[in-house]
């Protein structure tokens, strides 16, 4: 098959492993990792040779043998896309989400994480200090993704985090990228049917009370407007926050008895439970067109083979820790999808958003999940089924809303079925130009444009095949002063000199509308058993009224969430029709451990035992750190021996050191002194007993000062140890002989304490 350059660019770019040259030897590694026989291996080649069907990118590029596969890290074998990670309000937690965040990345994946269950900023912590809130963790997640390039390649990483409309720290979250660079990071407020209710009927003064996450108190309120209006403002200036409809996601969570759904992946397509993951497939419409007609038989043969597909790479896969792994084989849920619809249309000759358009995308969603779930409970008589528990009486009537026939839901009761979710729609961006269509169900975004390649040293131009066919059947010439007069109208034909019949025919996503596109994505969800991937792209002249009335409909269309785009609202763009500048960016691989290290090790005296704290280095750079105490198999030593391998692997993955030791010091605690230098006699204050830790790391094995200290300068004099060491400027000042309880600061550039009586 003779491949567009635009494809053979993302091959080469995205695709290729070491030694291959041609499209095809990606295929054949693909099938001969995911295959269980020569039948199957050549049935899985021919749907990617043919441009039929792909896999998402992570399959495309770490797919391998087994005997490979078991001579490199685990994250190198990454087959699938999506993962979203459990939260939950304890520094084990969130040290866990940033290790498994690294991990995913380097494997080519993106993360989607609740912020709902951190307890908010400031917020008091049981053993001493305040809490340092969302936000802040949310920092680190966007400096890892900034440091461990996505698959190993230039592709920055992508996440998105949701919070709950009633959350304290909800309006800090709101404005959080007006505020920080978190440009890895899409954003997403949950609302629930109560809250969509009261806007509706517009009930703005309605009071929402705060509640804090950890002690399930009542912490401040704020109106239904105050929330709603920093939600439509913020869309419209910057894109984010989209709306995540918990209620709906929730009543079509196919395992509620596992937990409620909180959060989605990066693109929203995936909403699942905590410490879950979707591989994703997609199927290129455009290979079903027979004499002007969809051919659907042919299509649900494709739609089986695609299923044993993505459900044995559930087999074949690595995870990045073992809770995702037992969630994976637990409930085993695969997203296939589509793309190359507007495509479709165009070939067709159908406008999009028209009603025959609507009724054909319509009864393909609705055969693409019933053909899936068929498949699925096939494979369960098969191979097995999941174990669905209390959960099987709202699994069947689900399956009974998506229209499966009494034959399969007879059989359904019989053995079960294979996959919690079979289907979803997700974006499909290299994979559909590896494929030689349109992006998933979406309009064209123009007739002609660029695409600028993730390290940004070379641009895609795409010009529209089928666009240049109907001109050429009509003797339209499309010359060069032809394609600059389109490119100067945003990739539209609408209001230049074409006839009517190409006019109607090739619209594009701002010709369209977003209500249209809405009401597409609306017919779409009721037979979509996930969820589906779209922004709804508005005009730069869009006003915040029209965001809102966008919000609402989607709503009202029982979407399970909506992201809005303006034209022009952010510095970068989907969608370039001028010049791109390249652009250099830096790959920077997951850190190979020797089998040999140089280490030291502390002991730390505290309240708590004697602690041993040894500290690994390559090449002069910390990359363990290992923590134990003196009784083994205790609560406590397993705590802290399981602390040290989180900050391990942070390190492993790159996360700057500075950035874990300032989330580990002034935690508040049991307050007491240690010896930070025995050779010098140096004794320092700790706030507890990761406060400890943390100074000795910093000053032991990178060298910083501490408290006035510096293993660097043995000249340098002691500080007064008969102050304390102020909260607000970090000082050793602190004297509490005033009797003010939080102290009085004596750095005349402080005010600590002063206030106080």
């Amino acid at each position: 098959m003779k491949r567009s350059e635009n494809a053979i660019s993302i091959y080469q770019e995205l695709y290729f492993n070491p030694n291959e040259t041609e499209v095809e030897q990606v295929h054949n590694r693909v099938a001969n990792c995911i295959g269980n026989s020569k039948k199957q291996i050549n049935k899985f080649e021919q749907i990617l040779n043919d441009n039929i069907f792909r896999p998402n990118s992570p399959c495309m590029i770490n797919a391998r043998l087994k005997e490979e596969a078991e001579k490199l890290e685990d994250h190198d074998n990454n087959l699938v896309a999506c993962f979203v990670i459990k939260l939950e309000d304890n520094m084990s937690s969130i040290m866990n989400m940033w290790s498994t965040c690294a991990k995913v990345y380097a494997g080519g994946g993106g993360t989607g994480f609740p912020i709902t269950n951190l307890r908010e900023k400031n917020s008091p912590i049981a053993a001493g200090g305040v809490a340092s809130g969302p936000i802040e963790y949310m920092k680190v997640v966007q400096r890892i993704s900034d440091t461990v390039k996505s698959g190993g390649k230039s592709r920055r990483a992508a996440n998105l985090g949701c919070g709950r409309y009633n959350h304290p720290d909800i309006i800090e979250f709101i404005n959080c990228k007006n505020n920080y660079d978190f440009s890895a990071i899409n954003i997403s407020v949950s609302v629930d049917d109560w809250f969509m209710n009261q806007v509706e009927l517009e009930n703005w003064e309605q009071k929402i009370e705060l509640i804090s996450p950890n002690h399930k108190k009542v912490v401040g309120e704020l109106t239904v407007k105050e929330i709603w209006d920093e939600i439509i403002n913020n869309a419209w200036s910057t894109g984010d926050p989209g709306l995540f409809f918990i209620d709906i996601i929730n009543k079509n969570n196919p395992l509620p008895s596992l937990g409620k759904i909180e959060s989605a992946n990066p693109c929203g397509e995936v909403p699942l439970q905590g410490d879950s993951s979707c591989d994703l497939g997609s199927i290129n419409l455009t290979k079903f067109i027979e004499e002007s007609e969809f051919k659907f038989e042919r299509f649900k043969e494709v739609i089986k083979t695609c299923v044993e597909f993505l459900d044995q790479i559930i087999d074949i896969t690595s995870f990045p820790n073992k809770n995702i792994e037992q969630m994976m084989k637990k409930t085993r849920p695969i997203g296939l999808g589509i793309m190359g619809l507007a495509d479709l249309f165009y070939k067709l000759e159908m406008t999009y958003g028209s009603k025959e358009s609507i009724t054909l995308f319509e009864e393909i969603c609705k055969n693409l999940t019933i053909t899936a779930f068929e498949k699925s409970i096939d494979l369960a008589e098969e191979k097995g089924s999941i174990d669905l528990g209390q959960d099987k009486d709202h699994f069947y009537n689900l399956l009974l809303g998506y229209g499966l026939s009494k034959e399969y839901l007879d059989k359904f009761k019989k053995v079960g079925i294979r996959n919690s979710n079979v289907t979803c729609i997700a974006p499909t961006g290299s994979i559909s130009i590896t494929a030689e269509c349109s992006y998933a169900f979406e309009p064209q975004m123009a007739l002609i444009w660029e695409k600028p390649l993730s390290d940004r040293n070379k641009t895609l131009k795409f010009i529209n095949k089928d666009f240049l066919d109907a001109c050429f059947k009509l003797n339209i010439i499309i010359d060069d002063e032809k394609i600059n007069e389109i490119i100067n109208n945003k990739g539209s034909i609408q209001s230049l000199d074409y006839p009517e019949e190409v006019k109607n025919i090739f619209i594009t996503a701002h010709d369209l509308g977003w209500k249209k596109k809405l009401e597409m994505q609306g017919v779409a969800q009721k037979y979509i058993s996930l969820a589906i991937s779209s922004t709804c792209n508005m005009p730069n002249s869009a006003t915040k009224k029209d965001v809102e009335e966008a919000y609402k409909l989607a709503y009202k269309l029982n979407l399970k969430g909506i992201t809005i785009y303006r034209d022009g609202c952010k510095n970068c763009q989907p969608v370039n029709f001028g010049q791109i500048k390249d652009k250099d960016s830096t790959v920077i691989e997951p850190i190979k451990l020797p089998s040999k290290r140089i280490g030291e090790t502390i002991k730390l005296e505290s309240p708590n035992g004697t602690i041993y704290i040894t500290g690994n280095k390559v090449n002069g750079k910390l990359i363990e750190i290992f923590l134990a105490m003196g009784q083994i198999g205790q609560l406590e030593n397993l705590l802290i021996n399981s602390y040290s391998k989180q900050i391990s692997k942070s390190l492993q993955y790159h996360m700057p050191i500075n950035i874990i030791l300032d989330q580990m010091e002034g935690q508040g605690g049991l307050k007491f002194w240690f010896k930070l230098d025995e050779e010098k006699d140096i004794t320092v204050s700790a706030e507890s007993l990761l406060d400890a830790i943390s100074k000795i790391i910093r000053y032991h094995f990178i060298e910083e000062e501490v408290d006035g200290y510096s293993i660097k300068d043995k000249s340098k004099s002691s500080p007064d140890e008969s102050y304390n060491i102020c909260p607000a400027c970090g000082k050793r000042t602190l004297t509490f002989a005033s009797g003010c309880r939080s102290g009085m600061c004596m750095n005349p550039k402080c005010t600590h304490g002063f206030s106080c009586g």
